[in-house]
């Protein structure tokens, strides 16, 4: 009877195992299976969507010549594809030209389809819309969006939005009210502050030129009541949109305000347009090892280095600090034969730390 039980439970644990093994197998069969099928949806989508941008494309090209209607888009896809399209195409053209196919865009059912998905509760349709609105930069829309902000809860439909704002920017006015909204809202990275201005930025040279855009900005980075954080994106982003009237600006308010994120800001944007200040000396071997390392890399510009430059340079070169070695370095090599001497003496010296670090950029050649 034992004997029996026992092959029964064998013959039973056996099959319960094959069970196990088919539907871990089918599982996996159905897991792939879905996946293929969602890949080749994604490609009809993106080829569909090539397709239709292309075609958005050649007509938005014939109406700047002729002044024709455009097709309209028939739901959000189309509408985001459009607009998308209109941001392609306004690149390189004439003013004449860009007003000419933003006015056919208006006129089409463009807007009030990107409008009615913002009151859609999904937010990747919200976010989708407001990626349209960008692409678009109407001005006749920031109102229309800055409202829609301040009622906005998801923090990457609001950061898309604010970049959506940005770009529909025509005057100063607009400038400040963008400036309040990121004030007052949710706290998005400073990395992406900096993209959102640099879009700012540029809506606002295009409408009211350079000369107003600069007053406008240097009175901004003035104002005591701006959190310093927006500020230093603020700075970043005027020097990569290569406003270097506003770098004496931003010295200034360096000096006058002790917060690390500035300095940090000011430094960065020295070491990028090539111009040598005392305030980068100053901060070679601050306590603050970020702002230290950040000055190193800054000092590399100086075209002619004095000894107390080159003296706290080599300094760094013996500090715990591997960054700071390799930032310290760096900088002596870009200094020329001055610091290149000093590279030699270390490369030969006492002390390890600087010795490596000194021997590794010079066999850089």
């Amino acid at each position: 009877m034992a004997t029996i039980n026992g092959f029964v439970f064998a013959f039973i644990l056996v099959w319960i195992l094959k069970l196990i093994i088919a539907f871990f197998l089918s599982s996996l069969l159905v897991l792939f299976a879905a996946l293929g099928i969602h890949k080749i949806h994604i490609q009809k989508t993106e080829r569909k969507d090539w397709d239709l941008l292309a075609s958005y494309k050649a007509e938005l090209s014939s109406v700047a010549e002729s002044g024709d209607k455009i097709s309209n888009p028939q739901n959000l896809a189309d509408a985001v594809n459009l607009a998308h399209a209109l941001s392609i195409m306004s690149v390189g053209e004439s003013v004449s030209a860009k007003a000419a196919m933003r006015q056919v865009v208006l006129k089409s059912k463009l807007p009030e389809i990107l409008r009615q998905a913002l009151k859609s509760r999904s937010w990747g349709t919200r976010f989708k819309a407001l990626t349209g609105f960008c692409d678009f930069a109407s001005p006749t829309e920031f109102r229309h969006l800055i409202e829609f902000e301040y009622g906005e809860k998801n923090t990457r439909v609001f950061g898309n939005g604010l970049m959506a704002c940005a770009a529909c920017i025509s005057s100063t006015r607009d400038f400040g009210e963008l400036l309040a909204l990121m004030q007052l809202s949710m706290e998005i990275s400073a990395s992406y502050y900096e993209g959102i201005f640099r879009t700012a930025l540029r809506a606002l040279e295009e409408t009211v030129g350079r000369a107003t855009t600069i007053k406008h900005i240097k009175r901004l980075l003035l104002e005591s009541d701006i959190n310093p954080v927006l500020k230093a994106s603020l700075i970043h982003a005027n020097s990569k949109e290569q406003f270097p009237e506003l770098e004496t600006a931003a010295l200034d308010l360096a000096r006058d305000v002790d917060e690390p994120v500035i300095t940090v800001a000011i430094l960065r944007a020295l070491r990028k347009s090539g111009n040598y200040d005392r305030i980068i000396e100053e901060n070679i071997g601050n306590s603050r090892q970020y702002l230290n390392i950040v000055a190193l890399h800054a000092s590399g510009v100086c075209k002619d280095p004095g000894p107390d430059l080159i003296r706290k340079i080599e300094e760094q070169l013996r500090s715990r600090n591997y960054l700071a070695r390799t930032a310290a370095a760096t900088s002596l090599k870009q200094l020329g034969e001055k610091g290149e001497q000093v590279l030699v003496r270390a490369g030969h010296g006492d002390d390890r730390y600087a010795s490596d670090i000194s021997t590794y950029v010079l066999s850089l050649g």
